[in-house]
């Protein structure tokens, strides 16, 4: 296809956090069938974050019912934060559930300092965590779902989605990002 005087593109498709984030709340309920208390954690500085904290407490307001989570508190931080306070402030309200709005490096270090004050459950990362390089900041996360709509875990894949891993950490010798997946699939 052509764009008048740009030439040839590729389109990036991206699935809004509208659609995303509460999927992962589903997953998470997964894990949780209890449901229990949740803390919603975003960085209070970037337009993205805010407002994807505003899906994740929208969403889990309308899914109370259906999930039986509840939220108890939500946390601003900016990019500057003390994520070792951070923590102790999310910790605080004993959460079972911990939904991050935050960039990869800021999103990562929290989950660090979460994980180093001992807290073991689970994380749902939002838009922010779409990305391997999460794993630069926070190399034992440990259970985190993340809200995106392609996983790069070689582990569970299957078919086409294998093979592109495959291929593309032999030339990479790194997971694909989301842009890569992106790209991927707007060309198939």
């Amino acid at each position: 296809p052509r764009i008048p005087d740009l030439g040839c593109y590729v389109a990036r498709v991206s699935p809004p956090v509208t659609l995303l984030d509460p999927l992962a709340l589903i997953g998470a309920t997964k894990r949780l069938p209890r449901g229990g208390n949740v803390v919603v954690a975003y960085r209070n500085d970037n337009e993205f974050t805010i407002a994807e904290a505003q899906v994740f407490t929208k969403t889990l307001a309308a899914t109370r019912s259906d999930y039986s989570f509840t939220l108890q508190a939500t946390v601003a931080y900016t990019k500057e934060a003390d994520f070792a306070e951070q923590a102790t402030q999310i910790l605080r309200y004993q959460p079972d559930l911990i939904m991050i709005a935050g960039l990869p490096k800021d999103g990562g270090t929290l989950v660090f300092e979460l994980r180093r004050q001992q807290y073991d459950g689970y994380i749902v990362g939002g838009n922010g965590f779409n990305t391997s390089q999460i794993f630069d900041v926070c190399e034992e996360c440990g259970k985190i779902l993340l809200a995106q709509a392609f996983d790069s875990d070689l582990e569970n894949a299957s078919g086409m989605r294998r093979q592109f891993i495959e291929r593309y950490q032999q030339k990479h010798l790194e997971r694909p990002s989301p842009i890569a997946v992106q790209m991927f699939c707007a060309i198939q």
